[in-house]
């Protein structure tokens, strides 16, 4: 779990059961006693569909680890498109 002012672009999370990454992330501050609020615009990663809430700080979500590889683009078509790990053909 993170907490919602700790969030940055290129993060995972998971919203409501759907897995978002984080576009953009900025803590805006509250006045007198308002806690501030943290803006945010995310995309669906299987509908590729913008969200744009806004969580309080303290607010826990939960990320998700993501890994990232190196791979070479062989062939696509209008559905699928085919890579390759270079490092283990």
């Amino acid at each position: 779990m993170i907490l919602a002012a700790e969030l940055k672009p290129g993060m995972a999370i998971r919203l409501e059961g759907q897995t978002f990454k984080v576009i953009a992330a900025e803590f805006k501050a509250g006045a007198g006693q308002l806690s501030g609020v943290v803006k945010t615009k995310l995309r669906n990663l299987s509908t590729h569909r913008f969200l744009e809430p806004h969580f309080r700080p303290d607010e826990r979500l939960e990320d998700l680890e993501l890994e990232r590889r190196s791979m070479q683009f062989l062939f696509g078509d209008a559905d699928t498109a085919t890579f390759m790990n270079s490092q283990t053909y």
